[in-house]
């Protein structure tokens, strides 16, 4: 028992302690949370002089202050009615100067448009005076003339059968006698072609044939005219062909040498010449291929002989020498000359002439 009484006081000393180790604690604590308030009361005493200072200023001068505000409101007020009047202007006059480029775009425009629609009714009108040749009625044409032509009178059945089935109707044949006479076509050869009426044209052939009886034989050339229409897309004889003469497709007119308007060329003229006539032997004797080393687009004229040339007259061009020349070349084997005239454009390249452009004529 004694023991547990010595026991229980060590415990309640050392509890003892502990409180009183505690409130020291707790003391030291306190004192320096008051200094720590004590600080912050020294420093926010100024902060409330001055605002005290002010609030006692501005309660003096709310009235000038409401003025100044009011001011300031007024001036801004101001400015943003300018910027609202200056974009509101901006817009209409972009508006009226679009407007203006529209109406002035679809101006040109429509000018534009209706020159185009002058031009095609004027390519249209063109057209229509043209006539359209089509390789389908040609050879439908060229068949029926090669029928008609051939008249044999032991044929003339089959002959008029034949015909019958390319031609209309009641389209009977023309042929007026028959007498002993053979017609044999030779050649033909389309002409031309020419609009008669709607879904009608006339096919021009020039045809060479032979009549021939017991007592005559004769060749005529004429041009045999075959009235054809469409139908359907398909092709049928619709009048009498008839023959009509060779026109004589032969224009008046002179032959004038072209003007060159260049200087003559004198201190190379000897040199040009015999480069020339070298060039010309080539031309007629080297393949394409080997040409390529003395012109820039390579061509020969094989089974012919170079034989002199005529009228050598070489000009200055830009740096460059124009050569124009009547060239004499013969058929190789045969003493059949021909006159041909050349232009050729010379150049210096690798301190040789070289023929830049060859033109014929």
């Amino acid at each position: 028992m004694a023991s547990l009484e010595k026991l229980q006081k060590k415990i309640e000393k050392q509890q003892e302690k502990q409180r009183i180790k505690l409130e020291k604690q707790a003391l030291k604590q306190a004192k320096k949370q008051e200094k720590i308030l004590s600080k912050q009361r020294k420093k926010q005493e100024p902060n409330k002089i001055i605002s005290t200072a002010k609030d006692v200023v501005i309660g003096e001068n709310k009235e000038y202050i409401k003025q100044e505000e009011f001011s300031r409101k007024l001036e801004v007020n101001k400015r943003k009615n300018k910027f609202i009047i200056f974009t509101v202007w901006f817009i209409v006059f972009s508006i009226l100067v679009s407007s203006i480029f529209l109406i002035a775009t679809k101006g040109m425009d429509k000018i534009k448009l209706s020159n185009n629609i002058n031009a095609i009714e004027k390519i249209e009108n063109q057209i229509q005076g043209i006539p359209i040749y089509n390789a389908r009625t040609d050879n439908f044409a060229k068949n029926f003339a090669t029928l008609y032509i051939n008249y044999d009178r032991e044929k003339q059945q089959e002959r008029k059968k034949a015909l019958e089935l390319l031609s209309l109707e009641n389209l009977k044949d023309n042929m007026a006698d028959t007498s002993d006479v053979e017609r044999t076509l030779n050649s033909i050869r389309l002409y031309s072609v020419e609009d008669k009426e709607k879904d009608i044209q006339i096919y021009k052939y020039i045809v060479s044939y032979s009549l021939k009886n017991k007592d005559n034989k004769k060749n005529k050339q004429e041009v045999l005219n075959i009235p054809v229409k469409i139908i359907d897309n398909n092709y049928l004889v619709c009048d009498f062909p008839y023959f009509s003469d060779i026109p004589r497709d032969i224009a008046k007119g002179s032959y004038q040498e072209k003007e060159v308007k260049l200087d003559s060329e004198k201190d190379k003229r000897q040199e040009l010449e015999t480069f020339t006539k070298d060039f010309f032997k080539k031309y007629t004797t080297y393949k394409k291929e080997e040409m390529q080393y003395i012109m820039k687009n390579p061509e020969s004229l094989s089974g012919k002989e170079f034989n002199t040339l005529e009228n050598f007259e070489v000009y200055k061009d830009n740096g460059k020498y124009l050569v124009i020349t009547t060239v004499v070349i013969q058929e190789k084997d045969f003493k059949l000359s021909t006159r041909e005239k050349f232009r050729l454009t010379v150049i210096v390249k690798d301190d040789k002439y070289f023929v830049e452009k060859l033109e014929h004529n």
